[in-house]
């Protein structure tokens, strides 16, 4: 029996776009939307709170249960972190297929709440780029 490997990512600089500062909206507009931030929002208790949610709540067996072959797949979330904590417009860069993009997507909903980034010394709202990678043996 295959058995479902997931390999927790956490890849900081994935959060960061390159260059500079992108925004949504009119610079005095509370929709601004920061692309790159001094200070990354995050789950809240860092990364070591969040393989511990991910291991308690992502269910690994997913792309074996839908006909995955042996191998890699790496699927990559984005979201926006909202100032008041909540999370919006998530969605997959990619879908390696297997029901692998719906299962991360359900993941990052149920965490409900992150901690918002910080630019400048204001809490912001900021996208976030959060990968996962299932392995497949």
């Amino acid at each position: 029996m295959k058995q479902p490997l997931l390999i927790f990512c956490f890849l900081l600089g994935i959060n960061s776009s390159f260059g500079q500062t992108v925004v949504q909206g009119n610079e005095k507009d509370e929709r601004i939307v920061f692309v790159k931030v001094e200070i990354e929002a995050q789950f809240p208790g860092g990364d070591k709170a969040w393989g511990l949610f991910l291991q308690k709540n992502l269910n690994a067996a997913v792309p074996i249960n839908n006909g995955a072959k042996q191998g890699r797949y790496t699927v990559i979330t984005k979201f926006i972190v909202n100032k008041d904590s909540t999370l919006t417009d998530i969605v997959c860069e990619n879908d390696p297929g297997y029901g692998i993009c719906q299962e991360a997507i359900r993941i990052i909903k149920l965490t409900e709440k992150w901690e918002p980034a910080i630019q400048n010394g204001r809490v912001v709202n900021s996208y976030r780029r959060q990968p996962f990678t299932f392995v497949v043996e």
